[in-house]
């Protein structure tokens, strides 16, 4: 297999918060956005979103893809 050269990036970006259930306006108002890090595989970039990979296999297909909205980060920072 030939080896793959892929930047390994951290990426801490603002969730989104889902409420379950009957709930009151103040209750959802007062919860803030979870802050989120994720490290991986950088495999593709566009204009809205970095796409991370957790895993690569021997024949360069990728696991655990992650989509991550350019919107939503904080700070990204190149790891390797």
């Amino acid at each position: 297999m030939a080896q793959i050269k892929l930047k390994v990036v951290e990426i801490l970006w603002r969730d989104h918060i889902g409420f379950n259930g009957w709930v009151e306006l103040e209750n959802c108002i007062k919860e803030s956005e979870e802050p989120a890090r994720t490290v991986g595989y950088l495999i593709h970039e566009n204009k809205k979103a970095f796409f991370l990979a957790q895993s690569i296999s021997e024949t360069g297909d990728f696991g655990d893809v992650i989509k991550i909205l350019k919107a939503t980060i904080v700070r990204k920072r190149c790891l390797v």
